[in-house]
């Protein structure tokens, strides 16, 4: 059972295993949500590049791209297919989330 409650997660360098053993099990054991967050880092990627007009996220990357399955919002839809629960505007969220979890030295740059 997954439910959003709208508390943000900040991830950090210890959480890189665990989120690429997340990524990892999302796409052994429901390859649907494999595709889905595919489509989810598109999205996502697409919406940064519009809305973080730097490079100082360039060493982020994949960082980013193995702990976005983790926020609430996003995990929910990859289990369920239920896209109710993604951003509206990916640029704003986009941005948002690379902030929060973006090294603050590469930010500040």
């Amino acid at each position: 059972m997954c439910r959003n409650e709208n508390n943000p997660v900040v991830a950090d360098v210890g959480d890189f295993e665990r989120a690429r053993a997340l990524d990892g099990w999302l796409n052994l054991h429901m390859p649907e949500a494999g595709a889905r967050l595919f489509n989810v880092r598109q999205a996502f990627f697409g919406g940064l590049a519009l809305g973080f007009r730097s490079s100082a996220l360039m060493g982020e990357t994949e960082f980013l791209r193995l702990i976005l399955p983790r926020h609430g919002a996003i995990l929910a839809y990859l289990i369920t297919g239920d896209a109710a629960t993604l951003p509206r505007d990916w640029v704003n969220w986009g941005r948002e989330f690379a902030v929060v979890h973006a090294g603050l030295e590469r930010v500040a740059a």
